[in-house]
């Protein structure tokens, strides 16, 4: 995985409802949903909706002492799951 890929966690500086004016309904749903894709892609978000970028593993392997391997957490991880569930509250 990439990590370059992944977006760090960070507070959008504008709330979505600023920017995604029209309410969802059936008859405005291609509106909504452009406009919302536009937010999410500004954001550095449209990776988490469209699944272009999927989660990384939890553990990574590493060199340990004595050549011996050793799972660590992963930090993209961690970074991809708060990410994804602050997308996932709007």
């Amino acid at each position: 995985m990439d990590s370059l890929a992944l977006t760090p966690l960070f507070a959008p500086p504008l709330s979505v409802s600023n920017v995604v004016t029209v309410k969802l309904t059936e008859a405005t749903y291609l509106l909504w949903k452009f406009q919302f894709e536009i937010y999410l892609s500004g954001q550095g978000l449209l990776s988490f909706v469209d699944g272009s970028v999927s989660q990384p593993q939890a553990f990574i392997t590493v060199p340990g002492i004595n050549g011996q391997s050793t799972e660590v957490p992963n930090p993209d991880h961690h970074t991809w799951l708060k990410t994804d569930h602050v997308v996932k509250s709007w």
